[in-house]
């Protein structure tokens, strides 16, 4: 199967999160949207981790078997792994296929090129490596010529005759010889080829290269014939300038979130990793709101909330924090140090958009 669809898949993660957002708002509400939850949460257990996104498998895993009191917060888990894998789409676990016979030199391959996000599975028969694509999304085929049940070059001419498999990248690495080899694989739609023996450094470099995102270049404008004299137009309205939010937050999954989310309202994000570089950098901005985790490292949120609410152009910015513990004691110490609302982490992305376009609207 080929990177573009599994692009096409990471669009319709976006689709899970709208209905499960709206379901888990009904959930809070009167519980009805239960079983539309578990029916959405079914069909992710069956078809993510095929196609590279484990964690988004055991978070909807999760939903199908929690326990009522626990229904809430697997849901939770769930929407956060969904934002994670939409807002990072390089976060997807890539698959290499090694379709050799040598066990020994495959097994050598698979620990030289696994690694985080990558998953690689070895195949000593064609045979075995078809009984993987149809169970296993696969980013990537290294490809041995000399197979016991078939011909790799006869593999090679199979793959790209297919439209799914087409535009998979096969790397043949081979004992073969012959002058010829080279050239026929190539006409036969090679990605790249490399004789052995390989040097595993070599090997991971071409790997990491053929797995990198593809980037588009864009069009050449050719050269004007003629030269003329540029014409001025009346400057029209521009749109409205986007709010800006500041964020302070720590925890990468929880600030991807939030950008990702108020990125889809049209709302900027500054984002800052500690309440020491967010106090820097607030003395230069005057952002429509300010979002906070209370345990930010360095100044942490609360004291943070109180010396920006001792600058004169923050006294009426709203601002909203974001609780990791939750208890009542937290929420009333920020409100005592001037918050605007308070959020229990972890919290529903629509919940999060609703309260900052209130807040934004009360400004």
């Amino acid at each position: 199967m080929a990177i573009e669809g599994a692009e096409r898949y990471l669009e319709t993660l976006a689709t899970y999160v709208d209905a499960l957002e709206a379901a888990r708002t009904a959930l809070a509400a009167d519980g009805t949207s239960a079983s539309s939850i578990r029916r959405l949460a079914a069909t992710l257990e069956g078809s993510s981790g095929r196609f590279g996104f484990p964690a988004v498998q055991a978070a909807a895993e999760a939903v199908r078997v929690a326990a009522p009191p626990d229904f809430g917060a697997a849901v939770d888990r769930l929407l956060y792994a969904l934002l994670n894998a939409v807002a990072v789409p390089n976060s997807r676990q890539r698959t290499v296929v090694i379709l050799d016979d040598d066990a020994v030199l495959a097994r050598l391959y698979q620990r030289v090129l696994e690694k985080v996000n990558r998953q690689v599975m070895v195949a000593q028969r064609a045979g075995e490596m078809l009984a993987i694509f149809r169970t296993q999304w696969v980013d990537l085929v290294i490809l041995e010529i000399g197979l016991p049940d078939l011909d790799g070059r006869e593999v090679l001419a199979a793959l790209r005759k297919n439209p799914i498999t087409a535009p998979i990248p096969v790397m043949v690495v081979t004992n073969d010889d012959a002058p010829w080899t080279e050239s026929e694989c190539q006409a036969l739609g090679a990605s790249r080829f490399l004789r052995k023996p390989v040097d595993p450094v070599e090997l991971a470099a071409v790997v990491g290269d053929l797995l990198a995102p593809r980037q588009v270049a864009p069009p050449t404008i050719g050269p004007v014939a003629t030269p003329v004299a540029p014409i001025t137009p009346a400057a029209p309205a521009g749109p409205p300038a986007e709010p800006e939010v500041l964020l302070a937050e720590h925890d990468p999954l929880t600030s991807q979130i939030i950008r990702h989310r108020l990125g889809r309202e049209g709302i900027k994000v500054r984002h800052f990793t500690s309440g020491t570089a967010a106090l820097q950098a607030a003395r230069s901005l005057t952002p429509a709101a300010v979002i906070l985790d209370a345990m930010t490292p360095g100044i942490d949120g609360i004291e943070l909330l109180s010396r920006l609410r001792a600058m004169d152009h923050y006294r009426t910015i709203p601002i909203l924090v974001l609780s990791d513990i939750g208890s009542e004691r937290e929420v009333v110490r920020a409100l005592e140090a001037g918050a605007d609302d308070c959020i229990r982490k972890p919290f529903s992305p629509t919940e999060l958009v609703a309260r900052v376009e209130r807040l934004l609207a009360r400004k």
